[in-house]
């Protein structure tokens, strides 16, 4: 048996990266079980999941914006600014209270 470890920035699968947030978090959390952990059983072994974010840019970065909230048609329309605002309103706050 051959064992491949593939390590990315991406959850791997072309389809899931493709589409926003939502849709990537429901993947992650629908594959929970596999995320850091190769199970092998009698039967074989599911495939794993490892990724290591990549904080400063990557592909992640189109599930943060919204083309239609600007009217436009495609993320690429976006401007610089318009791109800013939205990734600050992304933004996860924590309050300690």
């Amino acid at each position: 048996m051959a064992l491949i470890l593939a390590i990315r920035e991406r959850l791997g699968n072309s389809e899931i990266d493709k589409n926003d947030n939502q849709v990537r978090n429901k993947f992650v959390d629908d594959t929970q079980a596999q995320q850091g952990r190769l199970i092998i059983t009698a039967n074989g072994y599911q495939p794993a999941y490892i990724t290591i974010p990549n904080p400063m840019y990557g592909y992640w970065e189109n599930g943060l914006y919204d083309a239609e909230e600007y009217g436009k048609s495609s993320i690429w329309d976006l401007t610089p600014e318009q791109k800013s605002a939205q990734r600050i309103k992304s933004l996860i706050t924590w309050s300690n209270r």
